[in-house]
């Protein structure tokens, strides 16, 4: 079995801070039992990880010609299953190049509902073996874009490997810790603010702040952040840019509490996955999936996303260390028993199987399944 992954916009460098999800596709990709049968398309980067078969190409390549570059370099490759990694468009192209190979979506964000036409719904999808979301929110999503094709879309969520990621429950700094990218929508506004009224009660506490891939974040964002913080900023809270995702679950195992009030609907939460690993008890706004990463209660969810909401919660934990050490238990537990690497990479085996192992009669071309719906 021959597996290709496109996935044009994560970095898989030793040396460059990557994302989170970049590092979850090559570790899944490390359990499986075809690893060695597995190549990676992605963009070219200096220092890549060893272990890796990386078929790079140009980052400056984009749309129409980037798809026309992945459909000459996958015909080379002749794979058996391609599986992309959140380029939705992308995989459509390319799905209807190659009619008989089994295409996968992998979506790592909770799509924007959108209303599509007749043919949108019924027909385009039929390109795509399966749709599979990292939640079961993002499935649902997509269920209901897609009503016509709900058995095609499942869940496989994310997950990481324990490794030295686990972290104990006691004994622990007292620090606050913030971890995303650097953006609004994931509330780090709301944190700050929040962050810096309990504070004022907390003298022996201190707080961070980590912000990876900055390139995306607005530049005017750190000086309105320092506003919203006010004069504690520069004594108690550190501001660390760029932080590369091996050095986050250092902190993770540090912390006390990860706060992580996101303002938007999350597929997933990574982040939170690995401060549910560290052993830290996580505040959470609960939105989109977020709920499933550490179960009902595993985590101290907050009724809105405001400054008021942020502190309180913080207050609660900060000043009751049996609450907090039996949330961060709990968090930690249902993690460990629902999202093992090892189960995830199990589950995506068993399907590529799956489809491979089905008769070659309901392997044929999709373009042919779609005209017979269209009529």
């Amino acid at each position: 079995m021959r597996i290709a992954i496109v996935a044009p916009f994560f970095d898989f460098s030793r040396s460059v801070p990557g994302g989170a999800i970049g590092d979850t596709i090559r570790h899944m990709a490390g359990e499986s039992v075809y690893k060695d049968a597995i190549r990676i398309f992605a963009p070219y980067v200096q220092d890549p990880y060893p272990d890796l078969n990386l078929d790079m190409y140009p980052a400056s390549l984009e749309g129409r010609a980037l798809v026309a570059f992945l459909a000459e370099r996958l015909r080379l490759y002749r794979p058996d299953i391609v599986e992309a990694h959140n380029v939705e468009r992308e995989a459509l192209d390319l799905s209807r190049r190659f009619p008989w190979t089994p295409f996968f979506l992998h979506s790592h964000s909770l799509p924007a509902f959108r209303r599509h036409s007749l043919w949108n719904e019924t027909v385009r999808p039929l390109w795509l073996k399966r749709v599979i979301g990292v939640s079961d929110a993002a499935r649902d999503r997509y269920r209901a874009m897609y009503p016509w094709h709900r058995k095609r879309i499942i869940t496989i969520r994310n997950a990481i490997p324990v490794g030295d990621r686990r972290g104990g429950i006691k004994g622990r700094e007292k620090l606050i810790l913030f971890a995303a990218r650097a953006g609004d929508y994931k509330g780090l506004g709301e944190f700050a603010e929040g962050c810096a009224k309990s504070l004022r009660d907390l003298a022996d506490w201190q707080a961070a702040i980590l912000t990876v891939e900055d390139r995306y974040s607005d530049p005017a964002l750190r000086e309105e952040t320092q506003a919203r913080f006010g004069g504690e900023m520069g004594a108690r809270c550190q501001w660390i840019q760029n932080v590369p995702t091996a050095e986050v679950s250092a902190w993770m195992k540090r912390a006390a509490i990860f706060a992580a009030p996101s303002k938007c609907e999350e597929a997933f939460s990574l982040s939170v996955l690995e401060a549910h690993l560290g052993g830290a008890a996580v505040i959470s706004s609960g939105r989109g999936g977020m709920r499933e990463v550490g179960g009902e209660e595993g985590a101290l969810y907050l009724k809105e996303v405001s400054a008021e909401a942020v502190a309180a919660a913080i207050l609660r934990l900060a000043k009751n260390d049996e609450e907090r050490q039996a949330l961060a238990k709990r968090g930690q537990d249902y993690v460990l028993k629902h999202h093992r690497i090892e189960d995830r990479a199990k589950e995506l085996d068993a399907l590529r199987e799956k489809i491979l192992s089905a008769p070659r009669w309901r392997q044929r071309p999709a373009f042919q399944r779609a005209r017979r719906v269209a009529k």
